[in-house]
């Protein structure tokens, strides 16, 4: 039911497994003027992390986005959540690389 409220309200997406969901939508990073996916939310339950588990809802939203024409994914870090550095973490092993920074988040790209 929450995937059709973000796809009613927000235009956004969400994959889920039994592990875990990942929101994303396509073409909403402010300045950005070409086709592109981002990932909003990641979760994965505690039990399964460090199991591939991100890194394949990940690779099946690039699959979904490239078939939209898009180049770019993009993914952000709030830097006022809870663990901040262990999302930055995350984003960096799948292979993202600094995009920009302001005072709360920290926006990072991958090209597809």
């Amino acid at each position: 039911m929450y995937a059709r409220y973000l796809k009613e309200t927000e235009n956004k997406e969400m994959l889920q497994t039994e592990h875990g969901f990942l929101t994303y939508g396509f073409n909403c990073v402010p300045g950005v003027g070409f086709p592109h996916v981002y990932i909003q939310d990641l979760w994965v339950k505690p039990e399964a992390r460090k199991t591939h588990v991100a890194t394949e809802m990940a690779d099946k939203v690039a699959d979904i986005a490239k078939e939209k024409g898009c180049r770019l994914m993009f993914g952000s870090v709030n830097v006022k959540a809870n663990n901040p550095d262990t999302s930055l973490k995350v984003l960096q092993s799948y292979g993202m690389r600094l995009y920009s920074t302001s005072n709360d988040a920290i926006w990072l790209f991958k090209e597809l």
